[in-house]
């Protein structure tokens, strides 16, 4: 007599009948997640990491649902030096995964008095970045009275995930401080 562990006991050489059941087998890897610096850099070292499971022979790309985690101003890099993959056959694997910084513009915009047109200037900054002031213009016998920067009216200190309008404007100086 045979014993079948799943189901009892069966008949050697006798019509008995068997079921067989199959389970993919889960394996576990790690994703390494780089996210690029304000500077527009990928960092030497892994930013985050995440342990995943997925059953034997499925292909993980970089690009998949699977794998992507949510970061405001940021989006998986698609340059195809960073498309990776990895095909699971056992516990262990790493699969590196970069994030790249979402580019943001700044427009500066202002007419100098008595001009015809307006000037303007942008700068695109990414995510996160410091935000430097475009340089003050200057108008003889005005004074540049400053930048207001979209709904705020202030600059921001970090380029933040939307694009800003700042215009400038003028006014005309005190002619007794002009001759002080």
């Amino acid at each position: 007599t045979g014993m079948y562990v799943n189901k009892g006991n069966y008949a050697p050489n006798a019509d008995d009948t068997l079921t067989a059941q199959w389970t993919d087998e889960q394996y576990s890897y790690t994703v390494n997640y780089y996210l690029m610096g304000t500077d527009g850099t990928y960092p030497g070292q892994v930013s985050e990491t995440r342990t995943c499971t997925a059953a034997y022979g499925a292909e993980i790309r970089s690009s998949d649902s699977a794998v992507s985690i949510s970061k405001a101003g940021m989006t998986a890099d698609t340059a195809a030096e960073y498309q990776k993959s990895i095909t699971v056959e056992r516990d262990g694997l790493t699969l590196d995964v970069h994030y790249k910084r979402l580019s943001y513009t700044i427009t500066y915009s202002y007419t100098a008095p008595g001009a015809a047109t307006s000037t303007t200037h942008s700068d695109t900054i990414l995510y996160g970045a410091a935000v430097t002031e475009y340089a003050r213009p200057a108008a003889e016998g005005y004074k540049f009275v400053g930048w207001v920067y979209g709904e705020s009216g202030t600059a921001p200190s970090r380029m933040p995930g939307y694009n800003i309008t700042a215009t400038g404007s003028f006014k005309a100086e005190d002619a007794s401080s002009t001759h002080n």
